[in-house]
């Protein structure tokens, strides 16, 4: 008769390597879970920060590119090309975008 021999994931040391990968995977998400706890959610969202009090250029151009966006938005559901769901997308969307160009200042 033949015998057969085991397979290396039918081993010992393939019970071990996947027990160190799943010991390292649920590390990384603890980490991140622990990095994401951190967020500080009891701060006002929509109040400038002090960075962007101490640079008014900045809070100024933020201001600008917010008033500009969301005015292009505005145009856009009066000439009637977007329904008013869209608009409040569309403007949210802009808020965004300029609170990514400027991002020591919070959207207002």
């Amino acid at each position: 008769m033949e015998t057969q021999s085991a397979h290396f994931l039918d081993g010992r040391a393939a019970r071990v390597l996947a027990g160190l990968i799943a010991l390292i995977t649920l590390m990384i998400m603890a980490l991140i879970w622990s990095n994401a706890a951190r967020v500080d959610l009891t701060s006002n969202p929509l109040a400038p920060d002090a960075a962007a009090l101490s640079d008014p250029s900045g809070y100024q151009a933020f201001i600008k590119c917010k008033a500009e966006r969301t005015a292009d938005v505005d145009r856009m559901l009066s000439d009637g090309l977007i329904t008013a769901q869209q608009h409040a997308d569309y403007r949210e969307k802009a808020i965004a975008t300029c609170s990514g160009q400027f991002p020591a200042v919070k959207a207002q």
